[in-house]
């Protein structure tokens, strides 16, 4: 993966050229949507075991996935959990909120639900498939699907570092309550449409 400027990744620049290419009339979104779903076929068909993500925002090293691969041989989902959060009283108050929401209404029960550094085992990508969740609630639909599923899943403390790209746009209002109905809309999708498959085990890696 490449990025347009000096970062490995973007955070939201992609949307805008989105937004101005469409205000244009141009065809940045068909060539970009092309190229995502030839992205997704390439991982679904990728012969690693492990899948590693993390916010391209600045808010986490790379370095620091190798806390997260020193406890894989006993997990199935390795994520962190951030030992002083970075981030402003506020966004602080509303994680708070947020996180009492998705263990009220989805039963899970994790120390940081939405840090942006995990590594996986692929059956953990096999069993969540197809992911309904898009930008935040991607992190509750994991870990749901994965303790449904009898997956492993564990967490470790990793630095947070304040946000040096992209825009917050948590705090206000309107993006609130969008996530509040994205997390209903999503926890009843998942009770329609989702069961744990029959063959989900978790299995040690061996030695």
């Amino acid at each position: 993966l490449e990025g347009a400027g000096e970062r490995g990744l973007c955070a939201g620049g992609d949307i805008r050229a989105l937004y101005e290419s469409s205000k244009a009339k141009g065809d940045l979104g068909k060539i970009l949507w092309r190229e995502e779903y030839i992205l997704n076929a390439r991982i679904a068909r990728f012969p690693k075991p492990y899948v590693a993500f993390m916010d391209g925002d600045g808010q986490f090293d790379a370095k620091d996935l190798a806390r997260l691969a020193a406890i894989i041989r006993e997990a199935d989902l390795a994520a962190g959990w951030r030992e002083r959060r970075a981030d402003p009283g506020y966004r602080l108050v509303i994680a708070g909120v947020f996180n009492f929401l998705v263990r009220w209404l989805y039963g899970v029960r994790v120390r940081d639900l939405d840090c942006g550094l995990k590594l996986m085992r692929r059956r953990v990508l096999d069993v969540a498939m197809p992911l309904r969740a898009r930008s935040a609630l991607l992190n509750t639909e994991l870990f749901f699907k994965s303790q449904r599923s009898g997956l492993r899943v564990q967490q470790v403390p990793v630095p947070h570092y304040p946000r040096v790209a992209g825009v917050r746009s948590g705090a206000r209002l309107v993006p609130i309550l969008r996530a509040i109905r994205d997390l209903v809309w999503l926890r009843i999708t998942l009770a329609r449409r989702w069961r744990p498959p029959p063959t989900a085990r978790a299995v040690a890696e061996s030695s």
